[in-house]
């Protein structure tokens, strides 16, 4: 026996009441809206998969060019500040000279000839002694330190050294410059 299904006998099927009948098409029309929607986010979240991404790759790019400009100029002044360095090292180095040349050689002996003139030949034989005695210590400052003049100028003697500094984190990287960086200091003496 089937509640509310009537059977006139002329073999038709019975209708179920209109009760029911609403309670499927709204489970019906709830099935297609639930089917509509989730195909509707799955485009809604694929879209925005897609743009999260692609924002993704951008700001990944854009914080990789920034991290590398940051390494480029830490790098950059961490050079500038190394020549800077070995430039005042290489000062000192040539005032040392200067000064001990300055203590031998006197102004009245070069200039008024009360005792024997010390020739330009003695100036730079002592010059050279002494920037050989200080290679070690106060002249141990970059490469291929040289002494490239030495003269008495206005009663003051006159040194001028030129060296090539030493790039420790840009060394094998500037390979490629044919001429290396090479600093030329000056420095002068007064003879008394």
């Amino acid at each position: 026996m089937a509640i509310g299904m009537q059977n006139s006998g002329t073999g038709t099927a019975a209708r179920p009441p209109k009760s029911q009948r609403a309670t499927k098409a709204n489970e019906a029309a709830k099935a297609k809206k639930s089917t509509k929607a989730t195909k509707l986010s799955r485009v809604r979240s694929a879209k925005t998969s897609h743009a999260n991404d692609s924002e993704s790759g951008r700001i990944s790019l854009l914080i990789l060019g920034l991290a590398l400009l940051v390494v480029a100029l830490v790098l950059s002044s961490a050079a500038a500040t190394t020549v800077h360095v070995q430039r005042r090292q290489l000062l000192t180095c040539a005032d040392a000279v200067s000064l001990s040349v300055a203590g031998v050689a006197s102004a009245s002996d070069y200039y008024e000839g009360q005792a024997d003139p010390i020739l330009q030949s003695d100036l730079n034989r002592q010059a050279r002694t002494v920037f050989n005695q200080l290679q070690a210590t106060t002249c141990d400052v970059g490469t291929s330190r040289n002494i490239t003049d030495v003269a008495v100028r206005n009663n003051a003697v006159e040194i001028r050294m030129t060296m090539t500094p030493e790039l420790p984190v840009f060394g094998k990287v500037l390979d490629f410059i044919n001429q290396p960086l090479t600093i030329s200091v000056a420095s002068l003496a007064k003879m008394h």
